[in-house]
């Protein structure tokens, strides 16, 4: 048979809480934040200096 302690802990541990059934509220729609902002894409993008025609096949190698 168990303990009371050990009983206690386990209903404490299984018992849900009242932060974790509460539904979230959902975030204000304040368009004025910076995720709510488009941005332009930026100066630096990646242009590879090389053209790869196609991929070329290799064996497999045997020894995995």
């Amino acid at each position: 048979m168990k303990s009371p302690t050990v009983t206690l802990a386990l209903l404490l541990a299984l018992m849900p809480t009242g932060a974790q059934t509460a539904a979230p509220e959902p975030p204000p729609e304040n368009t004025e934040r910076p995720e709510y902002r488009a941005r332009p894409l930026p100066n630096d993008t990646f242009n590879p200096r090389e053209k790869v025609a196609e991929d070329s096949p290799v064996p497999f190698p045997e020894d995995i």
